[in-house]
């Protein structure tokens, strides 16, 4: 049986967040001091700057730990639910429920060690400790899988152990396309409308001289657009949430941007092309598990 995590919210919800911080910890609670990995220290809820009509909703846990406290370093634990509960009209009763459970995988059985060299990107063997989450969302009786698979960023242990920690983002994707970011947004927004409301899930299919930006969602409809392109390399099917690539493009300003790819499941960059120099803007984008045809 799992353990249940809560994160408590009253008022709203939309979007929810799990990440591992620093925080104020609960060492003086001899339950949860048994049971770090489940130490709920904070539960913040805040309108997103960039998108007025958003919540964002961040959950910390694991608290007071330093690169020092290994080889064991902070992880969330797979025999738990960290569940962010939602009360939308003040009953005191929870009307959504955003629950998230973890996997490890343990690349060498031989070691326990959480890396076992340098390691310079997310795909490195070095790095030996991994974790990945499935997210759902619990409302009126119904559990709905709302991504799968997704991978948590890897903690920085250490300069030894994370020489640049930047170069855990992917610098060299083979599958490189430009397009006009007013055009990326406008095909984005209109096939959106008819994407799954929890996944907001899109899936774009790279090939030769186009890309294609596709959306088929049962009782509701499907709708494809196309962009050309210049590539000319090998077809490429990848799901994204479209609103996580709206809120990226909107944070830059140049008339192109740039996508940058590898497979299905690994992490894409979009970057904006020809802009300011002094300032370098990068975001990773995380796909979403497309389902099976």
């Amino acid at each position: 049986m799992k353990k249940k995590v809560f994160g408590y919210i009253a008022g709203a919800s939309l979007i929810a967040g799990a990440i591992t911080a620093t925080a104020s910890s609960h060492r003086e609670a001899p339950m949860i001091a048994e049971d770090q990995f489940v130490d709920n220290t904070d539960v913040y809820a805040f309108i997103s700057p960039s998108d007025s009509n958003k919540l964002v909703m961040v959950a910390d846990y694991v608290p007071l730990l330093l690169p020092q406290s290994g080889p064991n370093f902070y992880k969330f634990a797979e025999d738990a639910y960290y569940d962010i509960n939602i009360d939308n009209d003040g009953d005191a009763k929870t009307d959504i429920t955003y629950r998230y459970e973890f996997d490890n995988d343990l690349k060498n059985g031989n070691t326990f060690l959480y890396n076992v060299g340098p390691v310079d990107s997310i795909t490195s063997p070095n790095l030996n400790v991994t974790q990945s989450y499935t997210l759902w969302k619990i409302a009126n009786g119904k559990k709905t899988k709302v991504m799968e698979k997704v991978p948590v960023a890897p903690w920085n242990v250490g300069k030894r152990s994370f020489p640049n920690y930047e170069q855990v983002i992917p610098k060299n994707n083979p599958k490189q396309i430009d397009l006009k970011r007013e055009d990326l947004i406008s095909v984005l927004r209109r096939v959106a409308v008819l994407a799954d409301n929890v996944t907001r899930q899109v899936k774009m299919t790279l090939k030769p001289e186009r890309v294609e930006f596709s959306v088929s969602t049962a009782d509701v409809g499907e709708a494809k657009e196309e962009l050309g392109v210049e590539y000319r390399g090998e077809q490429l099917e990848i799901g994204y949430n479209a609103n996580y690539l709206l809120e990226a493009l909107r944070t830059m300003t140049t008339d192109m941007v740039r996508m940058s790819l590898n497979t299905p499941t690994s992490p894409g960059v979009l970057t904006p092309v020809d802009g300011d120099k002094d300032e370098e803007l990068v975001c990773l984008v995380m796909p979403l598990r497309l389902a099976e045809a």
